[in-house]
């Protein structure tokens, strides 16, 4: 008893950290993904899908307290709060304090899903470029007023983590890097979980930030591969075993035909990149000066 209350006593001068951890899950729900194209008897369903996505959720809300999440869907080419319903009009001191009932987050990110899905069904197989940029831009604000509201002493350790089922059109290389380097400079590591193909792009993204980058992640075991390589914090993954790391495709994506280019022209201004030379920029609109011809003697 004596040996326990020394204990007690010195315990008094220990200083424990806390910290709030926030995890921005952004999810790909566009209609033309999930209404059937190319389907495999591996693949899921949309219902399997956010199953899977709010077990792991939930595994993240469980390890403590202070674990806060928000889910966005990238949809079509736009971006919507699943959870919570209001997203960043929720966003007050009182709702840190507040502890997080998981049966309204399930429920949440299933009503707000049907109800964006019944709502765009009109669209069923447009889809022009991906939401995932917009999500991206949106969770990033959602960090900084949370970042905001913590309290004196505490900090914010915020995170994001891509889950992708569709190409990413390389046209939006520019959004998706601003978006980037804003992460990276408040420290918020973007993970990136394909179900599909190699992205080049999303692979800058994750590079950049310091992410991890999982690619045809399997349809039936992502469940699997969530809990065992996204659930971890970053600071404590190397102590699990990891996928062997690809190279990185550094190439920069042109915004005239949208193709990677290793060599090319670059604006002054806003840095958009050419792989021809344009007299004016197609983004800021600055008019370059034309090369000179020599005059031959």
């Amino acid at each position: 008893m004596a040996e326990f209350l020394q204990d007690f006593e010195s315990s008094k001068d220990t200083v424990v950290e806390v910290n709030y951890r926030l995890l921005l899950v952004i999810i790909e729900t566009s209609s033309s993904i999930w209404a059937g194209q190319g389907r495999t008897t591996d693949s899921l369903s949309l219902q399997e899908y956010l199953e899977t996505v709010i077990v792991f959720i939930n595994s993240f809300l469980s390890m403590d307290r202070l674990n806060r999440v928000l889910v966005l869907a990238a949809h079509n080419n736009a971006s919507y709060y699943l959870y919570p319903s209001a997203g960043i009009a929720s966003l007050d001191t009182k709702s840190l304090f507040d502890s997080v009932d998981m049966s309204g987050v399930s429920s949440a990110i299933i009503t707000n899903s049907r109800k964006l899905l019944a709502e765009t069904c009109g669209t069923l197989l447009t889809r022009d470029v991906s939401g995932l940029p917009s999500a991206l831009a949106r969770s990033l604000c959602y960090a900084n007023k949370f970042k905001g509201l913590v309290p004196p002493g505490v900090r914010l350790l915020a995170r994001a983590l891509v889950i992708n089922s569709s190409p990413v059109d390389s046209s939006q290389y520019m959004t998706f890097m601003n978006a980037s380097f804003a992460a990276q400079k408040e420290s918020i590591s973007i993970d990136t979980c394909l179900l599909i193909e190699d992205s080049s792009l999303l692979q800058q993204v994750t590079s950049i930030t310091g992410g991890l980058y999982l690619r045809k992640a399997g349809h039936s075991a992502l469940l699997q591969y969530l809990l065992w390589f996204y659930l971890p914090e970053v600071e404590i993954r190397d102590w699990f075993l990891q996928p062997p790391k690809s190279s990185v495709d550094t190439r920069a994506s042109c915004c005239c035909h949208g193709d990677m280019t290793e060599l090319g022209h670059i604006c002054s201004v806003c840095f958009s990149v050419y792989c021809k030379f344009t007299p004016i920029c197609h983004v800021c609109e600055t008019a370059f000066k034309l090369p000179q011809l020599g005059i031959k003697k």
